[in-house]
């Protein structure tokens, strides 16, 4: 991936991409998130081989191989865009990590100061049975977790949730 000067030494803010809008969403709030902390951005896109039984070395290059990190590659791309455009002088680099997308940003949840990500991916109705990322990353993840959903209303209140 792309990147843009990485800030040394300072924990990035972590936003998960897909390639859904829901993800381009959530690097929109992310970019301003990082930015407000003086903190970089890191875009990261999970990516499992799709059929297990099989178990190909993802690290070995061949067609459909090729073809589905091609497509995570333009994934970041368009995501590094968009957060490049949206602040140019802001820090933001991508990657590309093998895995399933909960337990990869749960990892990286141990050194983020946040992670943000958008309220509904690429999963479908699969992603219902099992649990979707960002239920499964705020339950489990070590860092706080920022969900983007919907437009944000710059005018509108700020509600704060409070057990006591």
């Amino acid at each position: 991936m792309r990147s843009h000067e990485k800030s040394s030494n300072v924990a990035p803010v972590i936003v998960g991409v897909d390639g859904s809008l829901a993800a381009l969403a959530a690097v929109d709030v992310a970019v301003r998130e990082a930015a407000l902390r003086g903190r970089p951005l890191r875009l990261i896109h999970a990516f499992a081989w799709p059929y297990p039984q099989s178990s190909p070395d993802p690290t070995t290059p061949g067609p459909a191989m090729d073809e589905l990190r091609g497509l995570a590659e333009r994934v970041l791309a368009v995501a590094w865009g968009r957060a490049h455009a949206a602040c140019p002088e802001l820090s933001v680099d991508g990657e590309i990590v093998t895995g399933g997308a909960t337990a990869v940003l749960r990892d990286c949840s141990r050194t983020a100061p946040l992670v943000v990500l958008g309220d509904r991916g690429l999963g479908g109705f699969s992603g219902l049975l099992v649990g979707s990322v960002a239920v499964q990353l705020v339950a489990h993840a070590a860092c706080p977790v920022l969900v983007a959903r919907g437009t944000a209303d710059p005018a509108a209140p700020v509600l704060l949730g409070v057990d006591g």
